[in-house]
């Protein structure tokens, strides 16, 4: 006797991933975002943390995606949300990366223009002049300084060349400091 049968192999069961903890690194630590989906393969996860996940049939491909909150310092979270997909059931989990501010003892410095004052004329000093003169800084590693500056005007006797002082203000945006 003899006898045939057909048989319809079906995957039901999802993908499983499970996902890093949660981390925290600081604003000058150099990690990849994206906030588009994209697979992780290439990308260095170290101080993060990669997920793990399987399928019934193979490893299934990981991707990943960021929601950045950070402020103008670099300072905030990241929401990074992992998904696997197989046979068009997709799981995912989330990992909140918590940014700090740098542990860098490096003090942002400033170091004023030089005492010469250079050569003007009656209408005062032209922006290029104001520029080339005004203050340098180092800045720490996750500092934003802006720079403003202010040029005052003294008039005195008819015929007499005017005098001009300019003022620079220079701050801190991270640390409000001025």
């Amino acid at each position: 006797n003899e006898t045939w049968v057909f048989v319809k192999v079906e995957q039901k069961v999802p993908p499983v991933i499970t996902c890093p903890p949660d981390a925290t690194i600081h604003c000058d630590w150099a990690i990849q975002t994206s906030t588009t989906d994209r697979p992780v393969t290439g990308i260095d996860f170290t101080k993060t943390g990669l997920p793990t996940a399987y399928g019934v049939c193979r490893n299934p491909e990981i991707r990943f995606r960021d929601v950045l909150q950070l402020n103008q310092c670099g300072i905030g979270t990241i929401t990074r949300t992992f998904t696997v997909v197989e046979n068009n059931v997709s799981r995912q989990c989330q990992q909140r990366i918590t940014v700090l501010p740098s542990t860098s003892q490096q003090q942002w410095v400033v170091t004023p223009p030089s005492a010469s004052v250079p050569e003007v004329g009656c209408d005062g000093p032209t922006e290029a002049q104001i520029k080339a003169n005004q203050p340098t800084w180092v800045n720490g590693p996750c500092d934003v300084i802006g720079i403003s500056t202010k040029k005052w005007e003294f008039e005195f006797e008819d015929g007499v060349c005017k005098k001009w002082v300019v003022e620079y203000k220079l701050v801190n945006w991270c640390t409000n400091e001025e």
